[in-house]
């Protein structure tokens, strides 16, 4: 993978799934059970918090991780919430969350030896 403005491809590579809302984020996971879900808070259909409160709540997808993207106005209410592992204020820098996914998925990361 390649995010836009990196060099950074991690191996084996890592296999991105996107959905247009938390509705269809909702049934990828349950049908293409990943490693770790980047949500954003606001989505049409269904919110990250309750995509999130969907996930912890079935056995068989409460241990995957999830990390949240949210505006800095809503980043205090969320945090209340056992959710998310990471919470990641907008703006932020792609080379941040690539540092994220790869701690989360313990992969070697952009400027890390393998």
């Amino acid at each position: 993978m390649t995010p836009h403005g990196s060099e950074w491809e991690a191996n084996p590579p890592i296999i991105v799934h996107c959905a247009q809302n938390g509705k269809e984020a909702l049934g990828l996971v349950k049908s293409v059970p990943p490693e770790l879900v980047i949500t954003d808070f606001m989505m049409p259909e269904m919110s990250g918090k309750e995509l999130a409160l969907a996930i912890k709540a079935d056995a068989t997808m409460a241990h995957i991780p999830i990390i949240l993207m949210t505006g800095a106005h809503l980043k205090d209410d969320v945090d209340r919430h056992a959710l998310f592992l990471r919470i990641l204020g907008k703006p932020f820098s792609a080379p941040l969350l690539m540092e994220e996914i790869s701690r989360l998925l313990g992969k070697p990361g952009p400027g890390t030896a393998e």
